[in-house]
């Protein structure tokens, strides 16, 4: 019986905290992963700290920029063939009242908040 290829799983938002927990986790189960994030030189230096970065793909992207989101999903399809799981952690907010939140804030919430899942989730 032949034995079947490893699952990937694309985790955003995966520098650090639970998207970079939420990788380790998948890594830990046999999976290969591809981690995105706008931090690229965290992101480079998290991959490079795992126990078995071969098995995974650093990539930095803006997941609110349709154009790197379809790189990236991309990208992660010439590594590793396939995408069987998609995790959309990324997130940013603003820990200011409402009133006080910039209209600039504004809309860099809802792009990375709302805009990305539904970006990733499409190119997927």
């Amino acid at each position: 019986m032949t034995a079947s290829p490893p699952k990937v799983a694309l985790v955003t938002g995966a520098a650090r905290g639970i998207g970079l927990a939420t990788a380790k986790r998948f890594l830990a189960d046999g999976w290969r992963v591809a981690l995105l994030d706008i931090e690229g030189v965290l992101l480079r230096g998290a991959v490079a700290a795992l126990a078995n970065p071969q098995e995974a793909l650093a990539l930095t992207c803006d997941v609110s920029d349709a154009e790197a989101v379809r790189d990236a999903i991309e990208q992660v399809g010439n590594r590793f063939g396939r995408l069987d799981a998609l995790v959309n952690n990324a997130g940013v907010a603003v820990f200011a009242p409402l009133l006080e939140t910039s209209d600039a804030d504004w809309e860099r919430i809802l792009s990375v908040n709302l805009t990305g899942p539904f970006l990733c989730t499409k190119a997927a």
